[in-house]
Formats: structure tokens, C-alpha cells, sequence
């Protein structure tokens, strides 16, 4: 019997960046990742208790809460990164 393992397709990739070595970005492979749409009144104390995280409230912030993430996408709308 086989293992069925997962493999991100990028593996053969890794890590990517330019011919001199001054840029590198590197996968992080299997995340998970949940969109959020509400108002930052109601949305705001859930991640406080769900995460320990201020929601961020302004354009290109984030807030990080062990190895998840919540990054502000628009003024109702955010999306939580981290390890599934």
C-alpha cells in the first residue's frame, strides 16, 4: 500500500529568487486561511477571545497572535492565516 503524503507543487521551486541572491521568498506550504466580513465592533471582541489579537483597523496592518495571522483587507473585510 502507498502513502498518499502531501507535496506542495512548488517544492521543486523552493526557494525562489533572483540570479545575485538579493531576493528570496520561500513557500510556507499548507496554511489555512478564513475570510472575514463584519464590523470591526463585532468582529473585534471575537478575535480578542478567539486569538488574542487586536483586529487591525487600517489599510497594509496586521496583527499576529503565535503562528497566525490576521491581515486588514478592507474597511469590513479581513482574512486569518496560519497552520491548519
Amino acid at each position: 500500500m502507498t502513502m498518499n503524503k502531501k507535496r506542495s507543487p512548488l517544492t521543486h521551486r523552493s526557494p525562489l529568487g533572483d540570479a545575485n541572491g538579493r531576493i528570496a521568498i520561500e513557500e510556507v506550504p499548507f496554511l489555512a486561511m478564513v475570510q472575514l466580513r463584519g464590523t470591526p465592533e463585532v468582529l473585534g471582541d471575537a478575535m480578542l477571545d478567539a486569538m488574542g489579537a487586536e483586529l487591525p483597523q487600517s489599510a497594509g496592518t496586521c496583527a499576529r497572535s503565535g503562528e497566525a495571522s490576521v491581515i486588514w483587507l478592507s474597511p469590513d473585510e479581513w482574512v486569518v492565516i496560519g497552520r491548519a
